[in-house]
Formats: C-alpha cells, sequence, structure tokens
C-alpha cells in the first residue's frame, strides 16, 4: 500500500447467482476482508447507508461495488457486479358470470376464504380459469418463466341465489345428500328449456 491509500483495485464476489426473483437477496464479499479497512458499499454509484461492512446482501436491481480505504486515506472502488431481480407483473382477475379467470401465466393457484382473513389453497385450482361453487374472497398466485411469484389482489364473489334467475319458479334436487353420487334435477322454467352444468367443490364440470 502507498501513502495514498490501497494500491491495487478490491475485488467483490457474489456468493450465489446475480439474478433473482424479487424478495431473495444475494450475498456480496469484498476481497479486502481484513479488520484494518473500511468499506462503503454503493448502489449505482451512490453510498448505501449503513452498508459499511466488509459483506453486503443484495436485494435490488442495479450496479454494486465497494469503496475500500485504511485509516483514513484515499478509498479506492473496486469492480462492479451487477444485479437483476425479478418481479412478475400483479394478475388481475377477470369475472365471467360464476367463472373467475386470471391473466396469462405460466402456472396457477387459485386461494378462498370465507372471512378475507384465512386463506387456504383450493385443492386442484390450477387452470387459468375457476369456477367458483361459494360465496367468498378468492385471489390467484401466479408464477412465471424465471419461477417467480406473484399474488393478485383478492376479488369478493357472490353467487346468486338459483331462486332469483328470470323465470325459474322452482327447483328441487333429489336425493340430498347422495351416497352414490346420483340425483336428479328438475326445476320450472317459464318458456325456456333449461341447461344444466354441474360442477364439483373445485370446480370441475362433472356433467351437463
Amino acid at each position: 500500500m502507498g501513502k495514498g491509500g490501497l494500491t491495487k483495485t478490491p475485488s467483490i464476489a457474489a456468493m450465489g447467482a446475480t439474478t433473482f426473483c424479487q424478495g431473495d437477496s444475494v450475498l456480496l464479499i469484498a476481497g479486502n476482508g481484513t479488520a484494518c479497512y473500511s468499506y462503503q458499499w454503493q448502489l449505482n454509484n451512490q453510498d448505501i447507508p449503513g452498508a459499511t461492512s466488509a459483506t453486503y446482501y443484495a436485494k435490488l436491481s442495479g450496479a454494486y461495488k465497494v469503496k475500500v480505504s485504511q485509516s483514513g486515506l484515499l478509498a479506492k472502488s473496486s469492480t462492479t457486479i451487477s444485479v437483476l431481480t425479478n418481479a412478475p407483473s400483479i394478475p388481475t382477475i377477470s369475472i365471467i358470470n360464476d367463472t373467475l379467470q386470471a391473466s396469462v401465466a405460466n402456472q396457477y393457484q387459485w386461494y378462498y376464504s370465507s372471512d378475507s382473513v384465512n386463506y387456504t389453497s383450493i385443492l386442484g385450482a390450477i387452470q387459468q380459469t375457476y369456477v367458483v361453487p361459494q360465496s367468498g374472497y378468492y385471489y390467484i398466485k401466479i408464477t412465471d418463466a424465471s419461477g417467480c411469484s406473484s399474488n393478485s389482489l383478492t376479488q369478493y364473489v357472490n353467487i346468486t341465489d338459483v331462486l332469483s334467475i328470470s323465470g325459474l319458479t322452482s327447483i328441487s334436487i333429489r336425493p340430498n345428500p347422495s351416497n352414490e353420487g346420483k340425483f336428479y334435477l328438475r326445476a320450472a322454467v317459464a318458456g325456456i328449456r333449461p341447461e344444466w352444468k354441474v360442477y364439483n367443490l373445485i370446480g370441475d364440470e362433472v356433467q351437463k
């Protein structure tokens, strides 16, 4: 070391992948890791407040480097490491009659709550669309091609009583419950012949 400061350009290393999903991080380590050195990490040439140790966990996209000095002498900047975080767009949900439809993604998982507080994943509900069997709060978690995930806003769905359908004067389902999975539907609808579609609890159509 000369009197003016460090004579060699400090090095930094990333202890893992420098491209990752938003919310993750990568550990950066300064090569001159001894107690007698002082450090100041920078992101895009701006000092990061409080980042003054030999290591730093990078969470944001940008160019990272560290300034290293000893005993107050002139600091020298390291080489640069670029970090990229992937953040998929927040999915949107459209409501078409009794069906929820999410924006396009690679993978899907629908969630349900009766009280907007305690949510559970819906078994088998891994398609872009989901037929709602009951009123409640729904959202979808999507995963993009990079393996990064994002949740939609919550959507409340109110299933209308079938007896409020125009022209429907009566409806019967028997036996209820059905131990064998067989039952009969009978309805009186003024002027039209009704079309039936039957769905199971995860929204799959089982009969029409």
